[in-house]
């Protein structure tokens, strides 16, 4: 018997459409799951390596007034020397053990936040910090680091290569290799960068040009001023609109100095023993300066 060709056609579309239908127990299907969304990894802080270092001028290793400071430094503080006595040279520890506080430079440990392991193409090498701020410094080794890179509250906010200042413009012969000068001290002081700068030997082995103060705008590295020579040799401590730091070495003259921050003059002198390494104001406003061989204590009073 022929089946006629439209039954088999709705015997064909009854089968598909009993395929499609799905098999229900009279209860509502469950509602499907939406995919979760996989979380948006978050970009990693920035540090000093995201930065473009601002290549310092060159310029004549003198004294000079670029554009002074914007601020009334007030009449320059007068150091009087309370006490000083011999130390061994090599207790430096104990020296700021007794202060109530460590040596500042940091060479290992954790990093602070916004200091990279590199900046520009330089190594990590230490830190130190000052209230909100970081100060990095990049070298190949600690006789050459001229890169300085400067940190806010975690945040990175300039790197500053003063590979131009490296080597004085006159060089006594036979001393090429120790007059390489960099950074060696920093601190911020009215939106303003002052860098310590210069090299570990004699002032005469670079033609008397060593150890300045320098001021530098923290939002370009454009100079602002420069102290004379043989003013900053190693750190300094900033007081109020003046900075407390000095100068000496073996043979040469050593002084504590003072000097204005509005335009880097230098106010007074005070001669003390051997070479100013360290600079620190205690709760009594005293100031506690660490030489190579002396420890003295300064009360800080005001003119006559």
């Amino acid at each position: 018997m022929r089946i006629p060709l439209i039954l088999l056609a709705l015997l064909s579309l009854s089968c598909a459409t009993r395929q499609a239908s799905p098999v229900t127990s009279g209860e509502p299907a469950p509602e499907a799951t939406p995919e979760a969304t996989p979380e948006a990894t978050p970009a990693p802080a920035p540090t000093l390596a995201d930065l473009r270092g601002y290549p310092v001028e060159p310029r004549s290793l003198q004294r000079e007034v670029v554009a002074a400071l914007d601020i009334d430094p007030g009449p320059a503080p007068v150091l009087h020397v309370v006490s000083k006595e011999a130390n061994d040279v090599t207790d430096d520890d104990a020296w700021w053990s007794s202060l109530g506080a460590t040596m500042p430079v940091q060479r290992d440990g954790e990093r602070p936040a916004g200091v990279s392991d590199t900046a520009s193409a330089r190594p990590l090498k230490q830190w130190w910090s000052q209230g909100p701020y970081v100060f990095a410094q990049y070298g190949y080794n600690y006789a050459e680091l001229p890169v300085l890179g400067v940190v806010k509250d975690g945040d990175p906010v300039g790197l500053f290569d003063f590979g131009a200042w490296t080597q004085p413009p006159t060089i006594l012969p036979g001393d090429e290799g120790f007059v390489a000068m960099h950074p060696l001290w920093a601190a911020v002081a009215e939106d303003t960068l002052l860098v310590c700068h210069g090299h570990r030997t004699y002032a005469k082995s670079s033609g008397g040009a060593n150890a300045f103060l320098t001021a530098l705008n923290l939002s370009d590295g454009q100079i602002r001023w420069r102290s004379e020579t043989t003013t900053c040799g190693s750190h300094f401590l900033l007081l109020g609109g003046y900075v407390v730091t000095g100068y000496g070495f073996t043979a040469e003259p050593d002084f504590v100095h003072v000097v204005s921050l509005k335009d880097g003059e230098r106010v007074a002198s005070h001669k003390v023993a051997s070479s100013p390494d360290w600079f620190v104001r205690t709760g009594d406003g005293r100031i506690h300066v660490r030489t190579y061989n002396t420890n003295y204590v300064f009360a800080v009073g005001k003119p006559d």
